[in-house]
C-alpha cells in the first residue's frame, strides 16, 4: 500500500521502483510449513519488458510460473507465460500433474479500462487415487487430459483518490471457453468488485472485495482440479481444505464446488509514527462458499452434500515495515466451518520493491 496521507510518501518519477520482491511464509496445522516466492520487474533488461517468476512449495505440493510481457508498436501489448504443478498424496487421496503455456493480448481502451484476450493450452493428469469416492475414482482412471481454451478479460480501475491516495474502485469480468479439439469443454466466467476507502485523511483505510466464480461444463463432468476451491478464496482454510466433501469416503476430500462466492472485509491502521519504522495493525473477516457438482455420487452410494454452506472466517494482521521491506503477519479463525474442514491458522510474509 502506497501514497496515504500518515502511511508512506509517494516516490519521486527518479525514485519510483522499477520492481518487488517477495516472500512468504505460512503454516498448516495439518500440512506444515510452506513457502512462496515472487519477483517482478517492469523494466527486464532496461528495455521496458515487464517479467516476473514465482514459486511456492509445502510439504506436498508446487508450484511455478514465468511470464512477460511487451508493448506493440499498435498500442497493445503481448504476454507469454509457461506454468507447473506437481502435488502429492499427503493430505489428500490423490496425486496431480499439470503443466501448459498461455499467450495473451491486449490494450488500455481508456486510461481506466483495460481489455485482453488469451490463448491456453494446458495438460494434466490426477492419478494415484487412493479412496472410494467413485468420483475421484472415475477421474483418475482418465489419464492425462488436454485443455485448449479462448478468453478476454475486462478490467476497471479508477484513478487513485488525490484526497488520501488509497481510495479507488477496481471492478472485473472474465470467461474462457474450453474446448477446440482438447478433452475437456466448459465454460468458466469469473467477476470481481473492490473498493478501497481511506479514513480520517487516510489513517484508517478499508476495503471490501466481493468475488464470484461459475464453471458450466459443455460436455462431461468437471474434476477436482477444474473445480473452486475456498482456500484459493478465503484466508484460514488449506487449498483443498473446505467445500462440499463425501464423509463416508477413505480420504475425507473436499471435492470442490462448480459456483463460489466469497466476501471480504479489512481494515488497516497505523500503530506507529516513525517514518522508516512502522508498525500496522489491523482486522478482517471473510465470508464465501463453494457449492455445486455435476456428479455428486458419494462412496456407499449415497450423495455428496454439495448445496450451498457458508464458512466465515475472522483474524488479525500486524505489519512492520522495516526500511527493506514490509514483513507481515496474519492470524486466522474459522468462526463458521463443517466437519472435516482443514485450516490454515498462521501466515507470514515479506515483499520489498527495487
Amino acid at each position: 500500500m502506497s501514497g496515504a496521507a500518515g502511511f508512506a510518501q509517494t516516490p519521486s518519477e527518479d525514485d519510483a521502483p522499477i520492481g518487488r520482491f517477495g516472500f512468504g511464509l505460512f503454516y498448516e496445522a495439518e500440512g506444515g510449513p510452506g513457502l512462496e516466492l515472487d519477483i517482478y520487474t517492469h523494466d527486464l533488461f532496461g528495455r521496458g519488458v515487464e517479467a516476473e517468476a514465482s514459486f511456492s512449495t509445502t510439504q506436498r505440493a508446487r508450484h511455478g510460473r514465468i511470464a512477460a510481457s511487451s508493448a506493440l508498436a499498435s498500442g497493445w501489448d503481448i504476454g507469454f507465460a509457461i506454468s507447473g504443478s506437481q502435488s502429492d498424496r499427503r493430505g489428500v487421496s490423490f496425486e496431480y500433474k499439470a503443466f501448459g503455456a498461455e499467450v495473451t493480448l491486449g490494450r488500455q481502451i481508456s486510461p481506466d479500462l483495460r481489455f485482453s484476450t488469451r490463448l491456453r493450452q494446458l495438460h494434466s493428469r490426477i492419478s494415484h487415487v487412493n479412496t472410494d469416492q467413485p468420483v475421484l475414482v472415475d477421474e483418475g482412471a482418465t489419464g492425462w487430459q488436454v485443455d485448449r481454451s479462448i478468453g478476454y478479460a475486462l478490467s476497471y480501475r479508477s484513478p487513485q483518490s488525490a484526497y488520501d491516495g488509497y481510495s479507488r474502485f477496481l471492478a472485473g469480468f472474465s470467461q474462457d471457453l474450453s474446448g477446440f479439439g482438447g478433452d475437456r469443454k466448459y465454460l468458466v466466467s469469473r467477476a470481481y468488485l473492490t473498493l478501497r476507502h481511506g479514513l480520517m485523511d487516510g489513517w484508517l483505510r478499508t476495503r471490501a472485495e466481493l468475488e464470484v466464480a461459475g464453471l458450466h461444463m459443455q460436455s462431461g463432468s468437471s474434476r477436482i482440479s477444474e473445480r473452486f476451491h475456498l482456500g484459493d478464496y478465503m484466508r484460514g482454510f488449506r487449498h483443498y481444505g473446505a467445500g462440499p466433501r463425501d464423509t463416508t469416503a477413505a480420504g475425507n476430500d473436499a471435492m470442490g464446488g462448480n459456483f463460489v462466492a466469497v466476501a471480504r472485509l479489512d481494515a488497516e491502521v497505523p500503530l506507529t509514527r516513525a517514518p522508516d519504522n512502522r508498525l500496522f495493525g489491523g482486522a478482517f473477516v471473510d465470508v464465501g462458499s463453494a457449492w455445486g457438482l455435476d456428479d455428486a455420487r458419494a462412496a456407499g452410494g449415497g450423495v455428496v452434500d454439495d448445496q450451498r454452506r457458508w464458512r466465515a472466517v475472522a483474524g488479525v494482521n500486524l505489519g512492520w515495515d522495516t526500511g527493506m521491506g514490509r514483513l507481515n503477519l496474519t492470524l486466522a479463525d474459522a468462526v463458521v466451518k463443517r466437519d472435516g474442514d482443514k485450516v490454515m491458522n498462521v501466515n507470514v510474509s515479506f515483499s520489498t520493491r527495487f
